[in-house]
């Protein structure tokens, strides 16, 4: 069935190279679906609870779980993860280089979905991380109707709570990462945009994003802040 808004899909995974790969085969599968990322497990919960800095990001769809992660692993993730409200039945794909005979069953135990052993043989894992996608998405490679692209050089008012919260998370990763003195203006940047956000300014929000760096675009798309991307793009003239 034909798919016509955006979905969202939690990946927690603190690889690099598994993150590209995840993300680029997801991007490819269908420009519906927006990933955010989670890349130590003791955010994960926090993330699905909404809780401070994540009060407002969207609930996922398909949450995809890495289980060798800083913090917190994957198993702990899954054991608690199924009590949260609204996340009883949402497909949880777990992705690991543990042995499939050795893990899939313990997963399943604890309330994954699928699992995924990780390959390193680019075709086959690509593909079968597409293959996931639509089987619980349904995702096809429909243009959606509300992105930033679609609707030319102006931002609709009604994203204004999408951006605003993808620029929130932006922002904390940005401060994570700074090490230069030009980093704190890109990061003063975000804070003007989300109070313009927040006071349904769409006009100043273009006008604030002018400010960023390079650094912060290419931030947001490592992270999969889609509309925080695109939006930069267009404040950049990229």
């Amino acid at each position: 069935m034909r798919k016509t808004c955006t979905q969202d899909v939690l990946l927690v995974e603190d690889d690099p190279a598994d993150i590209y790969l995840i993300q680029r085969a997801i991007a490819d599968c269908s420009p519906d679906i927006r990933t955010w990322l989670v890349s130590r497990g003791s955010d994960a919960l926090p993330f699905l609870r909404h809780e401070p800095p994540f009060g407002n990001v969207p609930s996922p769809a398909l949450i995809l779980l890495d289980l060798n992660l800083p913090e917190r692993d994957g198993h702990a993730i899954l054991g608690e993860l199924r009590g949260v409200a609204p996340y009883h039945t949402t497909p949880v794909v777990v992705f690991s280089g543990n042995e499939r005979a050795r893990e899939e069953a313990r997963c399943r135990q604890l309330g994954a979905s699928a699992y995924v052993q990780k390959s390193t043989d680019f075709a086959t894992y690509f593909g079968s991380i597409q293959a996931l996608i639509r089987e619980w998405l349904g995702a096809d490679s429909s243009p959606p109707q509300g992105s930033a692209a679609a609707s030319g050089t102006r931002l609709p008012a009604g994203l204004l709570p999408q951006l605003r919260a993808e620029l929130s998370i932006l922002r904390q990763v940005l401060e994570s990462r700074a090490s230069h003195p030009d980093h704190a203006v890109a990061i003063d940047s975000l804070v003007e945009a989300e109070r313009a956000a927040k006071a349904g300014d769409t006009a100043q929000v273009i006008g604030c994003l002018k400010k960023a760096s390079t650094w912060t675009w290419e931030v947001a798309t490592e992270i999969g802040a889609t509309l925080a991307a695109e939006t930069l793009q267009k404040s950049l003239g990229r």
